[in-house]
């Protein structure tokens, strides 16, 4: 790589520090400006992260052409119209998960990426694991047949909840990754032959009068999660 791309983040709270650790490691990117409307909590970010350039006002980042990155770690209801904005001002994005809170508002930015050229990834560390990529190879390979549901569980989850999906197995717990993360379908996902925008909050509950697959009382009926082809 011929220079070092310059990164600009947007949203300064919890989840950008967790995305600050991989930036400093790399060879081939920098951090060199933030923004957050809460100037306080920006301030101790940039002394944290030594990010010299904050400002309150996310659209100033987008104007800097020496910018090439934007990484947005805003809430996700903001995140569509920020991407938009960003990919419009000729910047690659790295936005965290989920994309949006709605299929539509993917698709929006899906089209934008599309008309600009640029890059838009969604921020799904966990495809680089090798457990990740070897699963993806047996599926490549078609060991595992026609994949329509999928559930993964967190070993390392500490405390049980008997409202939840809970699995012990000897001294150790598990339960449903869902439970402590946003449940966000892609924008292709059908239940019934119906699009599903998969909002749902952090303890994996769906929005009014849906259901994640696998959570509810026992004995609720379970719907399957199919992605069309």
């Amino acid at each position: 790589m011929s220079k070092r791309l310059k990164v600009g983040v947007i949203g300064a709270g919890g989840i950008s520090r967790t995305h600050m650790p991989g930036w400093q490691a790399s060879e081939h990117a920098e951090v060199v400006a933030a923004s957050d409307i809460y100037e306080p909590g920006l301030q101790d970010w940039g002394k944290t992260f030594g990010v010299t350039r904050l400002t309150t006002d996310w659209r100033e980042l987008l104007a800097d052409p020496a910018i090439d990155i934007i990484d947005i770690c805003t809430p996700n209801m903001l995140h569509a119209d920020q991407v938009i904005a960003a990919l419009e001002a000729g910047k690659h994005v790295i936005c965290e998960k989920p994309l949006a809170p709605t299929p539509d508002e993917i698709r929006r930015m899906i089209a934008a990426r599309d008309r600009a050229g640029k890059l838009l990834m969604t921020a799904q560390h966990f495809r680089f694991k090798g457990n990740s990529q070897a699963l993806k190879k047996e599926i490549a390979a078609g060991a595992l047949g026609e994949i329509y549901h999928a559930r993964s569980l967190d070993a390392a989850a500490q405390r049980a909840d008997p409202h939840t999906d809970v699995y012990q197995a000897g001294t150790e717990r598990r339960r449903p990754l869902h439970r402590h993360r946003r449940a966000h379908p892609g924008p292709d996902a059908v239940d019934d032959g119906q699009p599903q925008a998969g909002g749902s909050d952090r303890r994996g509950r769906g929005a009014p009068g849906a259901r994640c697959p696998a959570s509810g009382p026992p004995g609720a009926t379970r719907p399957s999660l199919r992605t069309s082809t």
